[in-house]
């Protein structure tokens, strides 16, 4: 089984920062969605290797599988 690892960071001023990882999908969109709806800040949640980006909003989210 292949170990994935999704990482949430934040958008600031600087930048993306690091807030925390999980090593699922579901929890790190969930935290990711519940900081945002809660703060009203800009999420993402991006996977080890890239290959999923999702952005969070106070307006939504959505999700991209990248090749």
């Amino acid at each position: 089984m292949k170990f994935v690892l999704f990482i949430i960071e934040e958008l600031t001023a600087q930048g993306w920062n690091y807030t925390l990882r999980h090593d699922s999908r579901e929890n790190a969109f969930w935290q990711a969605r519940a900081r945002s709806d809660a703060d009203g800040r800009t999420y993402r949640v991006i996977s080890r290797e890239n290959h999923l980006v999702c952005l969070l909003t106070r307006q939504g989210s959505d999700c991209w599988e990248l090749d």
